[in-house]
C-alpha cells in the first residue's frame, strides 16, 4: 500500500516538471546551427587571404624597379647581368667549325707556308673556350692570325676594322688541346675617364715627377691605358722631348718604375744608343720586333751605367731590358711588361 502512495506521488511531481524527453531534443538545432555558422565564418578568411595573397607581388613590384633606378651598385649588377646572359648566347653561337671559320674569313694563315686547315682547327679550339667565346661576342669583327712553332700554333687576335690586339692563345691541334690564353679586359668610356683622373692626380702630385720634368704647365700630356696589360700611361711632350711615364698598381695602389724618354735612333744620345744596342742584341728580340711595324722604344737612365730598355707597342710592352752599358751585358730581361 505504501508503494502504491509513493510511486502515485512520484507520477505527479513528474508530470508537473513537464515530462518527456522534449527538453533533451530542443538543444540540438542550436548546436546544428552554431557548427554551420562557424563553418561558413572559417571559409570566409581564408578566401580573403587568398585574395590578399594573389595582389602582394603586385604592390612589391614598384619598389624593386624603385631601387634599380635610385641605386647605382644595384644598377650596375643588373646591367652585368644582362651583358653576361647575351654574351653567353652570343658565345654558343661563336663557336664554329674550322670550316665555317674559314668561309666566314676569320682565319689569316700567318706563316707563309702555313697550313690553312689546320690554322683554322688551332683557330676554332681557341673559340671553344668559354671565355674566350664571351670575350670575342662582343667583338664581332675578330680575326684570328695563326703561326706555327715547335709543333704548336701561337695564335693572335685582333679587331679587324681597329687592327687593336684583342687577345692571343697557344694550342696543341695533334692533342685538340688549349695550353694557354688571354683576352683583354677592356674598359668603357666612364671607367676610363674615372682612372684617368685617378691617374693624373698621383702621376702629377708625385715628387719623383716634378724633380725629373720641372714645370708641369710646360708640357703637354695625354693619358693612355694599356688594355693587355692593364697599365696606364701617360705620355708627355715638349718640344722635341717625349717623355711617357708607366703606372703600375696592387691592390689599388699606384706606384712608378720608370720615367722613359721615348727616343729613335736619331734622337737618342750616345749612352742611350748603347743601351738601346746592346737591349736588342737579347735573345728572340729581333724576331718579336719584325712582328710589329709601330713600336717604339723607351729608355730610362737608372743608377750609373745602368739603363732600363723597353721596347713597346701600343697595346703592350714587347720586350724589357736592364744593361749596363760600361760592361755591354744584359742585366735582366723579360718579353712583355716587367
Amino acid at each position: 500500500m505504501k508503494r502504491i502512495i509513493f510511486l502515485s506521488l512520484f507520477l505527479c511531481l513528474f508530470a508537473a516538471c513537464g515530462g518527456g524527453s522534449e527538453p533533451i531534443v530542443e538543444p540540438d538545432p542550436p548546436e546544428v546551427e552554431v557548427s554551420v555558422e562557424t563553418a561558413v565564418t572559417a571559409e570566409e578568411p581564408q578566401e580573403e587571404e587568398t585574395a590578399v595573397a594573389e595582389e602582394e607581388p603586385e604592390e612589391q613590384a614598384a619598389p624593386s624597379v624603385e631601387n634599380n633606378e635610385n641605386n647605382s651598385t644595384s644598377g650596375t649588377g643588373s646591367i652585368s647581368d644582362e651583358l653576361i646572359d647575351t654574351s653567353i648566347d652570343s658565345a654558343e653561337s661563336i663557336q664554329q667549325s674550322p670550316e665555317a671559320l674559314l668561309s666566314d674569313g676569320r682565319v689569316a694563315v700567318g706563316d707563309a707556308d702555313g697550313n690553312e686547315e689546320e690554322s683554322a682547327l688551332a683557330v676554332s679550339l681557341i673559340t671553344s673556350v668559354v671565355e674566350v667565346s664571351e670575350f670575342l661576342a662582343l667583338n664581332p669583327t675578330w680575326r684570328a692570325s695563326a703561326f706555327q712553332q715547335d709543333g704548336y700554333y701561337s695564335l693572335v687576335i685582333r679587331g679587324e676594322e681597329s687592327n687593336e690586339l684583342l687577345g692571343w692563345g697557344t694550342v696543341n691541334i695533334e692533342e685538340q688541346a688549349v695550353l694557354s690564353y688571354f683576352v683583354a679586359r677592356m674598359l668603357t668610356p666612364e671607367e676610363f675617364q674615372e682612372g684617368s683622373a685617378i691617374i693624373e692626380a698621383y702621376v702629377f702630385g708625385e715628387g719623383i715627377v716634378t724633380a725629373e720634368l720641372g714645370d708641369l704647365s710646360a708640357w703637354e700630356y695625354e693619358t693612355k691605358y694599356r688594355h693587355m696589360e692593364g697599365i696606364w700611361e701617360i705620355h708627355l711632350q715638349q718640344g722635341d722631348a717625349e717623355i711617357v711615364i708607366p703606372v703600375d698598381s696592387w691592390e689599388e695602389r699606384y706606384f712608378i718604375d720608370e720615367i722613359y724618354d721615348i727616343v729613335t735612333a736619331e734622337t737618342a744620345d750616345s749612352d742611350q744608343q748603347s743601351a738601346i744596342a746592346i737591349a736588342r742584341s737579347g735573345q728572340g728580340v729581333e724576331e718579336i720586333l719584325s712582328n710589329w711595324d709601330n713600336w717604339q722604344i723607351y729608355v730610362a737612365q737608372r743608377e750609373g751605367s745602368e739603363y732600363a730598355v723597353s721596347f713597346t707597342a701600343p697595346e703592350r710592352e714587347l720586350f724589357y731590358a736592364r744593361v749596363d752599358i760600361n760592361s755591354g751585358e744584359i742585366i735582366d730581361s723579360a718579353p712583355g711588361y716587367r
